[in-house]
């Protein structure tokens, strides 16, 4: 990610000629090209400097001053002359609307999809939780939504665990990753950065105990499920049973139910949407200790937007494209079963 690819570089194509006759098709001589490399350079050095340019443009918002051609001239190591010529495609193509007042420029207007594809290459890849919920499949919705009316290509990923997901970001494998604020808080080193956070209830509706059926454990630790992908279920199970001395039996959250249905485990840590569904007959459930949420606070019930701290343009495209009270608007309609999920 990042760069995007580079463009094919022009190639010098060397001239045919016509088989004697007689010889058939197996006497054609084969068509093949050799690159011009004073000519390739010249064009990837032109690829570079137009996706530096629109890297800069989506840091500019309408209304704000543009840099003279000088200025970006100066500051991406080129000359005047391509770099007036970059500018200018940009204008041709829609990509940027300026009002020109004597040697003042203004950016009126700029298509967000065009300065991304420009700056990167390829579509925007983000990496969500599993659609299993509909509080996901609505924050899923609203996204491809905002993305899409902002002309921004979008693939969505869904990847189970937020340290798998951090994992994917750090890996390049995509430029942005939704997981929940405390997630977010504990896995992003000076590397990563967060750059939006959704209000309450964006990301899960409420943690709860669930605790398998019959009598309760009293001779030995209880035996409570742990998904390792999931820092929240690490994080929530360590502070909820660390004094109890519990036994943690690792599992992902698809065996959770079959675990305690089988009393092969005790206790798990689940969302209560997806527990709504999925859990047997018979089970028990309580509130996350008090001493807990007093650690944790809401965090765990909002979701977090990280980006690579470097990576401007990912963060610039999504903080310009996506309003919070929108994405809310969107996954409340989801969940209400008012709109269809479309991702």
């Amino acid at each position: 990610m990042g760069g995007g690819s580079l463009d094919r570089p022009d190639l010098r194509w060397h001239a045919l000629r016509t088989p004697p006759r007689g010889q058939g098709l197996t006497g054609r001589v084969i068509v093949y090209a050799m690159p011009n490399d004073d000519v390739a350079r010249e064009r990837i050095r032109a690829d570079e400097l137009r996706r530096r340019i629109a890297r800069a443009l989506l840091a500019i918002y309408p209304g704000d001053r543009l840099p003279t051609i000088r200025e970006l001239a100066a500051r991406h190591g080129a000359s005047v002359g391509a770099t007036q010529e970059a500018l200018a495609r940009f204008e041709v193509d829609g990509a940027i609307i300026v009002d020109r007042q004597g040697r003042e420029s203004t950016l009126v207007g700029r298509a967000l999809g065009d300065l991304w594809s420009a700056a990167e290459g390829g579509p925007l890849i983000i990496a969500l939780p599993l659609p299993s919920t509909q509080r996901i499949e609505g924050l899923a919705t609203a996204l491809k939504a905002q993305l899409a009316d902002s002309g921004v290509e979008s693939y969505l990923v869904f990847i189970r665990g937020s340290l798998q997901r951090m994992l994917a970001l750090r890996q390049q494998r995509c430029h942005g990753a939704v997981m929940s604020a405390l997630a977010a808080k504990e896995l992003c080193s000076p590397d990563e950065a967060i750059f939006l956070e959704l209000p309450v209830g964006s990301f899960v509706k409420e943690h709860r105990v669930y605790l398998a059926g019959g009598v309760a454990v009293t001779d030995r630790p209880p035996r409570v499920v742990m998904d390792r992908d999931s820092l929240d279920f690490q994080l929530l199970t360590d502070l909820e049973f660390r004094e109890s001395g519990a036994t943690f039996v690792p599992a992902t959250y698809m065996q959770f139910p079959r675990l305690i249905a089988e009393h092969r485990a005790d206790a798990v840590i689940w969302d209560v949407e997806e527990a709504a569904t999925r859990m047997p007959p018979g089970v028990r459930d309580r509130k996350l200790s008090a001493s807990v949420l007093d650690k944790i606070g809401d965090s765990n019930l909002r979701a977090a937007f990280v980006a690579r701290a470097a990576d401007w343009s990912t963060r610039l495209v999504l903080s310009a494209a996506l309003s919070p009270t929108t994405v809310m608007e969107i996954q409340g309609e989801v969940v209400r079963a008012q709109r269809l999920p479309e991702y």
